[in-house]
């Protein structure tokens, strides 16, 4: 079993500042980082999305997406990813995705999973892709099982669409308290650790400067770096869940008016 998609690496040990291959033209991996930032402006995202041709636009992106389409450029990624927020079926704490996963994981990993069983296991991981299309992890093993099946031209186009989703969220920031690699999720901050590699020895949310959520992960000892921890912006994912909560508040206080 192949342990780790080598380019996702690269991407992130970018992010620990010891990556010596990085994309044609960058003389110096932090400083290439430094100039590409694509911090998410979600106000932007969301005017953007309020033009009916450009919901259009995104909805066939989408679909282009799930599809495996590897011509989708950073730009339009970093769309996709960030305005996910704002769809019907933004969940960033959805436990149906990450029961299908570790399901998922076992039959992958598994020496005496079937052909029959395997493609079960590939259309289950579909299921959990319409609902989070941005879950990494399930896209990794997606990448597994069609290597597993010898399907190898499909397996390289998932990991390149892997490669460029993993770099669009590295773009986002530089893993500091001041300057975080944003997420709509922390379980996309686990999976952007999951298919790099890094193993996290302890997890926690801090709130900074009154507004912004971080998702601080203390990293296991890495070789041959320094870095000690990533941080994480989850401001939407945690606005998402105080939303939810104040909906369960108000319904249970019409039922309370109406008795």
């Amino acid at each position: 079993m192949i342990l780790r998609l080598l380019s996702v690496v690269v991407v992130c040990s970018l992010a620990m500042g010891s990556c010596k291959t990085v994309p044609e033209g960058a003389a110096d991996e932090q400083d290439f980082i430094t100039k590409r930032l694509m911090v998410p402006d979600y106000d932007s995202l969301k005017a953007w999305l309020e033009v009916r041709v450009n919901r259009t636009t995104y909805n066939k992106w989408l679909q282009r997406l799930h599809k495996y389409d590897t011509t989708l450029t950073l730009s339009e990624l970093h769309i996709l990813y960030y305005a996910w927020i704002y769809h019907p079926k933004y969940n960033p704490y959805n436990q149906e995705v990450m029961r299908i996963f570790s399901l998922a994981r076992m039959k992958i990993a598994g020496s005496q999973t079937g052909e029959v069983e395997l493609i079960e296991t590939m259309e289950e991981l579909d299921k959990a892709l319409k609902m989070d299309p941005f879950c990494l992890p399930c896209r990794y093993l997606h990448f597994m099982g069609f290597h597993i099946m010898g399907r190898e031209e499909q397996a390289r186009k998932v990991q390149k669409l892997i490669d460029k989703m993993a770099f669009v969220i590295r773009l986002s920031g530089m893993g500091t308290e001041e300057s975080p690699i944003h997420v709509i999720s922390p379980h996309h901050a686990d999976g952007f650790l999951f298919i790099s590699g890094l193993k996290s020895k302890k997890k926690r949310i801090e709130l900074y400067n009154d507004s912004i959520y971080l998702y601080v992960v203390d990293l296991e000892k890495q070789k041959d770096s320094k870095v000690k921890k990533l941080v994480f912006d989850i401001t939407p994912a945690v606005q998402w869940q105080q939303r939810q909560k104040k909906k369960q508040e108000d319904n249970k206080g019409g039922v309370a008016r109406d008795r």
